[in-house]
């Protein structure tokens, strides 16, 4: 449907379709890569392919489905909480990876 709206001139074209359908294709682009890490990396499934997911789902939905300016600014701190608990999770291992440095001898 995306190629039909990109290659087939319309009168009224919904942009805001249009760009639902290509986070569409963000979000199972994301999946196949999160199940390819998941057997590249012995079954092990790192937990912020969850928070990349739902950043992008939350994205999506600001822009393609919602109008009305609540649900807008709920969605907007919903995706500001899951940005800032990815960067904890990141400052995390980073600090993990100095404490076991430091204590490699």
């Amino acid at each position: 449907m995306l190629f039909y709206h990109l290659f087939i001139p319309h009168d009224r074209i919904e942009h805001y379709n249009i760009l639902g359908e290509v986070f569409f294709i963000f979000l199972y682009i994301e999946v196949v890569i999160a199940i390819k890490k998941y057997f590249d990396d012995q079954y092990h499934f790192p937990l912020r392919f969850f928070f990349y997911v739902a950043i992008t789902d939350v994205v999506r939905h600001i822009i393609a489905v919602e109008k009305d300016p609540f649900q807008i600014f709920g969605y907007c701190i919903a995706l500001v909480g899951l940005i800032f608990a990815l960067f904890l999770m990141d400052l995390k291992k980073h600090k993990m990876k100095q404490i076991k440095e430091s204590f490699d001898i």
